[in-house]
Protein backbone atom coordinates (compact mmCIF):
# COMPACT_ATOMS: atom_id res chain seq x y z
CA UNK A 1 0.00 0.00 0.00
CA UNK A 2 1.22 3.48 -0.81
CA UNK A 3 2.32 5.99 1.81
CA UNK A 4 -0.41 8.07 3.36
CA UNK A 5 -0.82 11.44 1.72
CA UNK A 6 -0.72 14.61 3.75
CA UNK A 7 -4.39 15.20 2.89
CA UNK A 8 -5.35 11.76 4.24
CA UNK A 9 -3.38 12.31 7.42
CA UNK A 10 -4.85 15.77 7.98
CA UNK A 11 -8.34 14.32 7.43
CA UNK A 12 -7.59 11.81 10.20
CA UNK A 13 -6.25 14.54 12.50
CA UNK A 14 -9.27 16.76 11.87
CA UNK A 15 -11.65 14.09 13.21
CA UNK A 16 -10.27 13.09 16.63
CA UNK A 17 -13.69 12.22 18.03
CA UNK A 18 -14.68 9.89 15.18
CA UNK A 19 -14.22 6.12 15.44
CA UNK A 20 -11.73 4.25 13.27
CA UNK A 21 -14.70 2.97 11.26
CA UNK A 22 -16.00 6.52 10.71
CA UNK A 23 -12.53 7.64 9.58
CA UNK A 24 -12.46 4.68 7.18
CA UNK A 25 -15.65 6.04 5.60
CA UNK A 26 -13.81 9.35 5.04
CA UNK A 27 -10.60 7.66 3.84
CA UNK A 28 -11.75 4.38 2.24
CA UNK A 29 -8.30 3.64 0.80
CA UNK A 30 -7.06 2.99 4.38
CA UNK A 31 -8.14 -0.02 6.40
CA UNK A 32 -9.67 0.32 9.84
CA UNK A 33 -6.58 -1.40 11.23
CA UNK A 34 -4.18 1.00 9.51
CA UNK A 35 -6.19 3.94 10.82
CA UNK A 36 -5.91 2.56 14.35
CA UNK A 37 -2.15 2.14 14.02
CA UNK A 38 -1.68 5.71 12.80
CA UNK A 39 -3.91 7.07 15.55
CA UNK A 40 -1.85 5.17 18.12
CA UNK A 41 1.24 6.71 16.56
CA UNK A 42 -0.23 10.18 17.04
CA UNK A 43 -0.71 9.41 20.74
CA UNK A 44 2.84 8.07 20.97
CA UNK A 45 4.13 11.25 19.31
CA UNK A 46 2.77 13.61 21.94
CA UNK A 47 3.82 11.25 24.74
CA UNK A 48 7.39 11.08 23.44
CA UNK A 49 7.25 7.35 22.70
CA UNK A 50 8.13 5.22 19.67
CA UNK A 51 6.76 6.79 16.48
CA UNK A 52 8.30 4.39 13.97
CA UNK A 53 4.83 3.77 12.51
CA UNK A 54 4.58 7.41 11.37
CA UNK A 55 6.09 8.67 8.13
CA UNK A 56 8.24 11.77 7.86
CA UNK A 57 5.28 13.60 6.30
CA UNK A 58 3.15 12.71 9.31
CA UNK A 59 5.82 13.77 11.79
CA UNK A 60 6.34 17.09 9.98
CA UNK A 61 2.60 17.71 9.94
CA UNK A 62 2.33 17.06 13.68
CA UNK A 63 5.22 19.44 14.39
CA UNK A 64 3.63 22.17 12.27
CA UNK A 65 0.29 21.75 14.03
CA UNK A 66 1.85 22.09 17.47
CA UNK A 67 -0.79 23.20 19.97
CA UNK A 68 -3.62 22.61 17.49
CA UNK A 69 -3.97 18.83 17.47
CA UNK A 70 -6.20 16.72 19.69
CA UNK A 71 -5.10 13.15 20.31
CA UNK A 72 -7.71 10.70 18.98
CA UNK A 73 -6.77 8.16 21.68
CA UNK A 74 -6.60 10.18 24.92
CA UNK A 75 -8.10 13.57 24.02
CA UNK A 76 -5.08 15.69 24.99
CA UNK A 77 -4.50 18.78 22.87
CA UNK A 78 -0.85 19.16 21.94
Amino acid sequence: MAEWTQAEFERLLDAPNESDEQIHALIPARSVGAIGVVRSGVCSFHRGLNVSMLSQVMLSTLRLRSGRTTCPKCGVTF
